[in-house]
């Protein structure tokens, strides 16, 4: 017989362990996992909401036997599956189940495989004990056993209190027959049997002492190894520090599928010290952040090549009751004060959500008017909302650069003295550094510009001129002339010759100290193509 579909209901609090197990399935052999979710219904709790979620998968199974696995069951050799077909026809009978329990205290193990008439045979609503549990007590004669799936909790004290496996530690608890075994709670048996695949929780680590917004363009080269990693936080005298702000940064890193865990540094080896990305000077190079890192990483040895930062490094499940919203924030640090927030209040209206700081929020509004404030309890939080609105709107912070890693469409508030956050990108996205903003439906905004109040001798196009007068290459000597012909004090005739020459060469009067960071802006635009 054809190998049986094998299928997993991923909770909501699963995700990373159902990814990472599906991910070794395919890297063990090449099996493919299909795997179901749906919103719960509220107020289910264990083993109710387990039995639902059975039932879920059951329906749309109806018909198939199918091989039932968890987030916390653990292939053993390659061609598991394939074994576990071929032994339920041998069998013959509607589901098979493990072997060997450990009773008195585990009676079902939750996986194996399941009927065609599975969900036939489960009731709806069931709450005092598991879905197999039931199957086994309503329909014996339907079931067969096999050695090939291995089920143990853990051991059990003299009151029936249990203390999990743990792996490599409790190898001996498999048995030799066995390809599949339940309960892993730790993942630890996948390191075991698929070493140097980067499953290994010590597989690779790095460092940051840095904010928020390097963290997160960290992560694109953490994700570039295609390894596991644990990412290290520790405090430096050089930044604002970051360890006493774990708890707003842990559950996005933690959510990506390719890092393992956060920590505190208590001075373990490192394999990547990435606050070095200032030391050896990459920084302020017509670059992005996440290559300036990378270019840090490379030279330790970390990596051999850069990543493709133009494709999604976070990945996060987007908070859909923020469809249509724009989310927008604005931090203290690296302003444009030319950026159109006012025109951007003033189109987007009530669709307009703030998030940040509280007083990043009073600020904002004292400056361009009433915004929706929502508070964030962390990261994670903000980039589901970002990742579930239609735009994102803020300057160089940390949620420009989570709006970055998703790739999600964002506009951008660019710093002209640090355009350091200009990516390349495959979806929609704008860097404003003249302040005008051109939406996707043809809607520009744009701002009053602002008239430069310091002033420049530097000689324009032509020379200095006045009406009248001939043009003259040094500015004093053409006011003085004005001056003394025209009787006027040299303080107004300065203000005269200026702004006959401001009129007309607009272009040329525009600050030049702005002119120059536009050009630095041009230029890591253009790396960001390159």
């Amino acid at each position: 017989m054809s190998t049986l579909p094998v299928v997993l209901y991923q909770a909501p609090h699963e995700k990373k362990a159902v990814e990472r197990l599906v991910r070794f399935c395919k890297e063990l052999d090449g099996t493919e996992v299909q795997v179901f979710t749906a919103p719960e219904p509220e107020g289910m709790r264990y083993p109710e909401v387990a039995n639902w979620s059975f039932r879920y998968v059951a329906e749309r199974m109806k018909g198939q036997a199918f091989i039932w696995i968890e987030a916390d069951v653990s292939p053993l050799k390659a061609g598991w599956a394939a074994a576990l077909s071929k032994e339920y026809e041998r069998v013959g009978k509607e589901y098979l189940y493990p072997e060997r329990m450990n009773p008195p205290f585990d009676n079902s193990s939750g996986i194996g495989v399941q009927s065609p008439n599975a969900f036939i045979h489960t009731p709806v609503g069931f709450k005092s004990g598991s879905f197999d549990e039931f199957i086994v007590c309503a329909h014996p004669d339907k079931i067969g056993r096999t050695e090939l799936i291995r089920h143990s909790y853990g051991t059990y004290d003299v009151n029936g209190d249990a203390t999990l496996h743990e792996f490599p530690r409790d190898t001996a608890v498999v048995g030799d027959e066995a390809v599949l075994f339940h309960k892993d709670q730790k993942q630890g048996l996948l390191d075991v049997i698929l070493p140097g695949r980067g499953y290994e929780n010590n597989a690779l680590n790095a460092s940051t002492t840095g904010d928020a917004g390097d963290i997160f363009v960290m992560l694109a080269t953490l994700k570039h190894t295609g390894k596991q990693c644990d990412v290290y936080l520790r405090d430096h005298s050089d930044t604002a520090g970051i360890v006493h702000r774990t708890h707003l940064v842990k559950p996005l890193i933690e959510a990506q599928p390719y890092i393992n865990s956060v920590r505190i540094w208590k001075r373990e080896t490192l394999h990547w010290e990435s606050e070095k990305f200032r030391r050896y000077g990459y920084i302020n190079n017509g670059l992005n952040l996440a290559q300036n890192h990378a270019q840090a990483a490379i030279r330790d040895g970390f990596i051999s090549s850069m990543p493709d930062v133009s494709e999604p490094w976070l990945s996060v499940d987007p908070d859909t009751s923020y469809a249509g919203r724009v989310v927008i924030n604005r931090s203290p640090r690296y302003n444009n004060p030319q950026f159109p927030w006012g025109e951007v209040v003033k189109h987007f209206g009530s669709k307009l959500v703030f998030i940040g700081l509280v007083e990043e929020h009073a600020r904002f509004c004292e400056a361009f008017g009433q915004v929706e404030y929502q508070s964030t309890k962390d990261f994670l939080q903000a980039a589901r909302m970002i990742a579930g609105s239609a735009l994102f709107i803020g300057n160089q912070s940390a949620c420009m650069t989570i709006a970055e890693g998703l790739k999600h469409p964002r506009i951008q508030e660019v710093c002209l003295t640090h355009p350091d956050c200009i990516y390349p990108s495959n979806t929609w996205a704008q860097y404003v550094a003249d302040g005008v903003i051109n939406l996707p439906d043809g809607t520009v905004l744009e701002g009053k510009r602002l008239r430069t109040e310091k002033k420049t001798r530097i000689t324009p196009p032509k020379g200095w001129q006045y009406a009248g007068y001939p043009a003259c290459p040094v500015y004093e000597l053409l006011v003085n002339e004005v001056a003394k012909r025209e009787n006027l004090p040299t303080d107004e005739a300065s203000e005269r010759v200026y702004e006959f020459n401001a009129n007309r060469c607009p272009d040329f009067f525009a600050d030049h100290g702005e002119r120059a960071r536009l050009l630095k802006f041009q230029q890591a635009l253009e790396n960001s193509k390159s």
